[in-house]
């Protein structure tokens, strides 16, 4: 009895004076904020975000009247850097607002967030990098989903992060550093396909030219079509396989 009672007072005392521990989230609520360019985003966790191809730059948050102030957000440098404030500790692993980004060009998107990174829309932003799962840095591992037609695509991931992409590219640029980071591009058309393989889970890849890298884990890369150069280093148990 004691260690519970203790414990609900460590609790509270965490959150003393943090209004959003104990009240209610609210009404569903919107802001929309024009912004000064960029060509890089910064996620943050406890987020889900929207890629939204666009004549402006602005971002709509869309969360509730208790939690909205917690989302902060600079543009500096042509990065838009967006802060999830939130401080008590109960709330931490809850998506607290949704993003959506408008931007008629984009390099890269750093994402911290557990929860999704989607585009409605196809993007076409010439050369895009994703990177998820932070080395040495506050990170979860994202779940993106995007449309693409472009020029370069190139994922990173250090963790668990996983890619869905669909579209056409010439050149999708594959970096699994970590153990369980998994891309599935088979319905990505890509003329060159590079790849550097550490994790244990699978990359699925549509190559029509050349397919080139390193596997360095028990992972396959599947190939649902059969390019003209094939050039992978195995490393370990994992393999190149045709389907």
């Amino acid at each position: 009895m004691k260690k519970s009672i203790v414990l609900l007072l460590l609790i509270i005392a965490g959150c003393a004076g943090e209004d959003a521990c104990f009240s209610k989230k609210g009404d569903a609520v919107s802001q929309e904020h024009q912004l000064s360019g960029f060509h890089t985003v910064d996620i943050p966790m406890n987020v889900s975000a929207e890629i939204i191809p666009s004549t402006t730059f602005k971002m709509e948050i869309q969360s509730f009247e208790n939690r909205i102030e917690a989302i902060s957000f600079e543009v500096k440098d042509s990065i838009l850097t967006i802060k999830n404030e939130i401080s008590c500790q109960m709330l931490k692993s809850h998506e607290i607002a949704v993003l959506k980004i408008y931007t008629p060009n984009l390099k890269r998107i750093h994402s911290r967030t557990q929860f999704n990174v989607v585009s409605n829309d196809t993007l076409r932003y010439p050369n895009l990098y994703l990177l998820t799962s932070i080395p040495n840095e506050e990170s979860a591992s994202t779940n993106f989903n995007l449309k693409l037609n472009n020029n370069s695509v190139t994922v990173e991931d250090n963790q668990v992060g996983s890619f869905i992409l669909k579209g056409k590219t010439n050149v999708l640029d594959v970096k699994l550093y970590g153990a369980n980071g998994s891309v599935d591009a088979k319905l990505l058309k890509a003329k060159t396909v590079l790849s550097y393989h550490r994790s244990n889970q699978n990359i699925h890849v549509f190559a029509k030219n050349k397919l080139e890298g390193v596997i360095a884990s028990v992972g396959n890369i599947y190939v649902y079509n059969k390019p003209d150069t094939v050039k992978i280093e195995r490393l370990y148990t994992g393999n190149v396989v045709y389907k």
